[in-house]
């Protein structure tokens, strides 16, 4: 990395006035922005301000024919970017139509859960492969029973899983928060753990006090969900996304789905649930009273 993007991704991870600390991928993206845009500067012989970011955008969209959301992503980078060099510009992000995320019907988790934990059903079963059943149902308890997200999941601390029923997390930003779970999920982690003696993390990695990392956590996910025969597009995150959508066809309040999911704004609970909401209305479509009373 060039020095200036050096010091730019310094100021991102340590920035001052009290400001909170970007995440290490927002960091990466960020970044990446920067140096595609320095790199389009350099060669259209442009400079920091309003007119090299259009013309920057135009290229995305016209040449490359990147996605709108993506290239919302390079302008939101490109703003950070500017304001800790001392420039601004004024470009709204183009608009996007957000798809409302894939979320598992009822019996695609009973297929995954059978999926994850048949070893631990079978009497001739080996040790290693209960071991990796153990694992795989402490995983996916960890995503869809508690609605973790990727790198959480894979943070998560021993001393964090409260036998009580709740889960410290560390979450966007270095901020910590407290999810409520059901009993069956603090059970599939303890005995998981109980299996790692003297771990730090829930999800140890082979040097001592380090914990896996989350491109393996997702590699090893994405395996069982096409062993289970779940559509393409289903990843770990769809597990969290699975989570809410199942609290809200529960008809949990809104503010405790938001609470759960540590969401800053009730306008991104609401969409994560809009599934849900969207099944329940076709649910009343079916039946039909008025159409009966006709």
């Amino acid at each position: 990395m060039q020095p200036a993007l050096e010091r730019y991704a310094f100021s991102l991870k340590h920035p001052a006035h009290g400001r909170r600390a970007k995440a290490d991928s927002t960091v990466t993206a960020y970044c990446e922005s920067a140096r595609r845009f320095d790199a389009f500067m350099l060669e259209m012989g442009g400079d920091y301000d309003q007119a090299t970011v259009e013309a920057f955008v135009r290229d995305l969209e016209e040449v490359r024919h990147v996605a709108p959301a993506t290239v919302g992503r390079h302008l939101d980078g490109l703003r950070s970017y500017f304001m800790f060099k001392g420039k601004a510009f004024d470009l709204a992000n183009p608009q996007v139509r957000r798809k409302i995320p894939y979320y598992l019907k009822e019996e695609e988790w009973d297929r995954l859960f059978a999926v994850a934990t048949r070893a631990l059903r079978e009497p001739t079963a080996q040790p290693p492969d209960v071991r990796k059943a153990l694992f795989l149902r402490a995983a996916i308890m960890a995503y869809f029973g508690a609605g973790l997200r990727l790198s959480e999941g894979v943070n998560l601390k021993v001393r964090d899983v409260d036998a009580s029923g709740f889960l410290r997390v560390l979450g966007k930003g270095n901020k910590e928060g407290v999810v409520a779970v059901e009993d069956e999920v603090v059970t599939a982690l303890k005995e998981w753990i109980k299996l790692n003696p003297g771990s730090v993390y829930v999800f140890p990695g082979k040097q001592p006090g380090t914990h896996i990392s989350s491109v393996w956590m997702d590699q090893v996910m994405k395996t069982l969900f096409r062993r289970a025969g779940l559509p393409e597009e289903v990843h770990v995150h769809t597990l969290r996304h699975s989570f809410g959508a199942y609290l809200r066809s529960k008809r949990v309040p809104l503010r405790t789905i938001q609470d759960q999911l540590r969401h800053s704004k009730v306008e991104t609970t609401v969409w994560y649930t809009q599934g849900a909401d969207e099944e329940r209305r076709d649910e009343i479509l079916k039946a039909g009273q008025f159409r009966k009373r006709e």
